[in-house]
């Protein structure tokens, strides 16, 4: 299970420490997130921020692509090497950023094309975890998460709908495996059953 930390993060983290640096002088208390603010109270630095931000994450993508995936399969061979997270939900937060934000999606054509290029450039299945928003609640309150998960989504059941609505055609249109697992009621140890279970079908 690739989760690891190295030389990608680096760039993820001066990303994240540029934002929240811009955002201390704002000077304002509302309840949302970093990027958010930057938006709302000024439009020119945010569609600065963002071309740098955009950069950093591409290059941190990349990196840790490279390191954590495409090299333990070369050297591994044969093995299934399971990532959180992977390539297609980074292009779906992509495009769902652009449409909060109102950003041309012009303006994330270079990494989303080179993120499917990545994507698509070895043998992958992809699995969605799928759940219900009020599973999803239940688990944020359970692991008392729930204020930074939906400070962090802003609109929980909007971002839901697009994962569920673009995960599936984009994998149809790239020519990838698929399968959506509905983890509703699961325990993490019962998900792990059919996540292999899944893996394993044929």
């Amino acid at each position: 299970l690739v989760r690891s930390r190295g030389l990608g993060d680096v760039y993820k983290r001066q990303a994240y420490l540029i934002t929240k640096s811009l955002v201390a002088h704002l000077k304002n208390n509302e309840n949302i997130g970093e990027i958010a603010k930057i938006y709302k109270y000024n439009r020119e630095l945010f569609r600065k921020i963002f071309r740098l931000w955009n950069l950093l994450n591409l290059v941190s993508i990349i990196i840790k692509w490279l390191i954590c995936v495409l090299l333990p399969l070369k050297i591994l061979r044969k093995h299934y090497i399971i990532v959180e997270d992977y390539l297609l939900t980074t292009i779906v937060d992509l495009i769902h950023i652009a449409k909060t934000f109102k950003i041309s999606l012009r303006n994330i054509s270079i990494p989303i094309n080179i993120l499917m290029r990545l994507y698509t450039s070895i043998p992958t299945v992809t699995i969605l975890l799928d759940a219900s928003m009020s599973e999803l609640v239940k688990r944020w309150l359970a692991r008392g998460t729930y204020q930074r998960d939906v400070l962090y989504l802003q609109d929980p059941n909007r971002y839901l709908r697009t994962l569920q609505r673009l995960l599936p055609f984009l994998a149809q249109k790239l020519n990838v495996e698929f399968i959506i697992v509905n983890t509703d009621g699961l325990k993490p140890v019962q998900t792990l059953e059919k996540v292999l279970e899944a893996l394993f079908h044929e």
